[in-house]
Parts: structure tokens; sequence; C-alpha cells
């Protein structure tokens, strides 16, 4: 199936990976401005969706597992989420029936920003987290929730430890700087029926 994948994304310039680029590039002031359909803008609705491609490991590339996602880079000039605006390719590879013919189907899922493989951990939480952590430290005060959301090895740790991280040096720094200010945080990992406190 890497022809077919290949010929398809050839096919496809949006599909092409840029060197150092995200398919889901935000200005640091994010969408404030970015005015979506029903009125709100993207950083006033309840839910926005972020997907992140993780790369292929080289022990899945050594058992002859291949890439099967592709990131939409948005138009030229286009913003994250806009008309020409970020998803999620999944090549989905399969057998016909008779078990010789191979089949390859293409599924376009939109998002409000989808994040490619060479993303930097900073890139993420800029895009991701930081409009949340600025959300929630309004001087009125605020509640925010990221919550991820994949099947096991996908990424999600790695990710959320990042976040974490970075969100802290945000909300603590360590020059004193901010304002004082009282901070509750949860940090919880849901599996199956049970929920399990990470702090």
């Amino acid at each position: 199936f890497v022809g077919p994948i290949a010929a398809y994304r050839d096919r496809h310039p949006s599909l092409q990976s840029r060197p150092g680029g995200m398919g889901a590039a935000l200005d640091d002031d994010e969408s404030d401005d970015d005015t979506r359909a029903g009125g709100a803008s993207a950083s006033q609705r309840a839910v926005r969706v972020f997907v992140r491609k993780r790369p292929l490991f080289e022990y899945e590339a050594a058992r002859g597992e291949y890439n099967v996602i592709s990131i939409v880079v948005p138009r030229a000039g286009g913003r994250n989420g806009d008309g020409g605006g970020a998803r999620v390719v999944v090549h989905n590879c399969v057998m016909h029936a008779d078990m010789k013919r191979m089949y390859h189907h293409a599924l376009w899922f939109p998002c409000d920003v989808a994040i490619d493989e060479s993303a930097s951990e900073d890139d993420v939480y800029r895009l991701c987290a930081a409009p949340l952590v600025r959300a929630a430290t309004t001087p009125r005060g605020g509640v925010a929730t990221l919550f991820c959301y994949g099947q096991t090895g996908s990424g999600k740790t790695h990710t959320m430890g990042n976040i974490e991280a970075r969100a802290a040096r945000a909300l603590f720094p360590a020059d004193g700087g901010a304002a004082s200010h009282s901070v509750v945080l949860r940090y919880f990992e849901l599996v199956g029926k049970q929920c399990v406190d990470l702090i």
C-alpha cells in the first residue's frame, strides 16, 4: 500500500509535508478575531478539536508498518480551521473480499487544528494549551479543560506531560513576576470505568 498512498499524496498537493511546517499554524494572538460559522470566534466556542500526528517509530518501520495519516496543509494565507483549513486524512488500506486485490480509500476528517509530526512541544503547547492557560488566569478567574483521547501508543502521555510542564512554567514563573493567584489543578486518566488521579 505504500505506492498507492504515495500516488494519492502526489495527486493532492495539500497533503505534502513541509519541513518544519504544521498543517495548522496559528498566530500567537490566536483566533480571537477569527469569526467562525455560527457567529462565535474559535476561542469562544465550547469545544475545539485538535489532532496531533506522531511520527512512525523506527521499530514500526522495521516491522514493515507504514504511514497512513496525512495532515492537510491549509491553503496559502489561510488560517487553521477556516474554509481551506485543517484536515486529517486517514488512508484506509484493505483487501477486497478475494484477498488478492488491494483497496485504498482516503477518509478526510475536518478539525480546528491539525499538527504534524514535525511540530515541537513548544508549538503544541502554544496552539493547544496556552490559550486555555490565558483564559483561566484572567483577573476574574476562569476554568479550562484539555482532554486527550486516543488509543494506547498514540502519544497522549508524551503530549500531556510536555503540556503540563509548560503550563506550570506559565502559571508559576521562576522570577515570581506573576500577580498572586490561586490555582486548582486536576490531572487524571480515564481507563474504561476507572478514574486514576495522576497527581
